[in-house]
């Protein structure tokens, strides 16, 4: 890793390893791991799954993007910022375990998860005990498939839109519709 000081620790600026599995630790020779970098892990494609300790507060912009390889990620409690397009065009994620109690939320053009997500199955998101909400357009620009279903803490707030109007059970995105003021997920009636 190379790292950057920061105000309050050290945030990886750079991942330069080449593991498949990368378990980011809290401390790195005594310095103390609160962030991680603008791009840090971009095009790292050698990685399947990262787990991001409990002393990172926040993920920047691009961290994970391009990482065409990464199939899970653990984001825990302690996250309370993520940049624009941190997990963009992870082709191959399939899980997200989200932990973050509370993170801020994202703009309609932050595309957190752009692109990303087989093209199957989308992504399985797993939402942990300490999630008190779900932040405005976390899973915004996430492909799916008809069969694949969303998590079922989501259940009643999202409608299916396919691609194709004609082919209603190929490609598409389970659309997720919350309050522009409160973030608040609004309740839809799928018919």
């Amino acid at each position: 890793f190379r790292l950057l000081k920061n105000d309050s620790g050290f945030a990886i600026n750079e991942y330069v390893g080449n593991a498949s599995k990368v378990n980011i630790p809290s401390y790195i020779s005594n310095f103390y791991i609160n962030s991680i970098g603008d791009s840090a892990f971009e095009n790292c494609y050698n990685i399947k799954s990262v787990i991001i300790p409990d002393s990172v507060t926040s993920i920047g912009s691009f961290a994970f993007g391009d990482c065409a390889s990464l199939r899970s990620i653990v984001v825990p409690e302690s996250v309370t910022n993520i940049g624009d397009y941190a997990f963009s065009r992870c082709t191959n994620l399939e899980k997200v375990c989200w932990n973050a109690k509370c993170v801020d939320d994202f703009e309609f053009q932050s595309n957190l998860f752009y692109n990303s997500g087989t093209s199957s199955s989308g992504i399985d998101f797993v939402f942990g005990d300490t999630v008190e909400r779900i932040p405005k357009y976390l899973c915004y620009g996430v492909p799916a498939k008809k069969d694949s279903k969303p998590p079922k803490e989501l259940s009643g707030f999202y409608q299916w839109l396919p691609v194709d109007v004609e082919n209603d059970s190929g490609d598409g995105y389970y659309m997720m519709y919350q309050d522009a003021l409160t973030g608040k997920n609004i309740s839809v009636e799928i018919i």
